[in-house]
């Protein structure tokens, strides 16, 4: 019982955090009819990047995702591209429950980000957002992050944080 009520409460909280959204771009919200035990997802354009930002009531408390596709990978480099995101992909995940992936069929990057629906609100959900957004021009800017800002690159190469809890 304690689950299913867990469950209901998460997928009420997102959609009142997908109300919330809307209202704060402005924007008038889609009537959509779901199932709380469905995964359900909507889309929201950041920073000039569109996101499939949604629910999934089967991953636990990570309920909360976002993705969007950063862009093919480079004819000339694939092996030094992957390589990149492998590198950057440990602090990414560790920093901020992201993770870079590609789709083999379409030779596609995406970003992949999870979150606990706990604690977040429209604001927060706004600025994961435009932080992604920011790593998705930066690298269809420069695949292999030669002209990263310094930041980008001591987050890539900083030591091993201990495992932290999805917030």
């Amino acid at each position: 019982m304690v689950v299913v009520a867990a469950a209901d409460w998460a997928y009420e909280h997102f959609l009142d955090l997908t109300e919330a959204f809307y209202r704060q771009a402005g924007a008038p919200l889609a009537q959509f009819e779901s199932d709380p035990a469905e995964p359900i997802a909507f889309e929201a354009r950041v920073g000039g990047v569109k996101f499939s930002v949604g629910y999934d009531p089967g991953a636990g408390e990570a309920c909360l995702f976002a993705y969007c596709v950063l862009g093919a990978l480079p004819a000339q480099a694939h092996e030094a591209t992957l390589l990149q995101l492998l590198r950057v992909n440990v602090a990414e995940s560790r920093l901020h429950n992201g993770t870079y992936c590609l789709d083999s069929e379409k030779q596609e990057v995406a970003y992949y980000w999870r979150s606990s629906i706990t604690g977040i609100d429209a604001a927060a959900l706004h600025e994961q957002l435009e932080r992604i957004a920011a790593l998705v021009t930066q690298w269809r800017h420069d695949p292999l992050g030669h002209d990263a800002p310094r930041s980008a690159h001591a987050a890539a190469e900083q030591p091993a944080a201990p495992w932290l809890p999805f917030v």
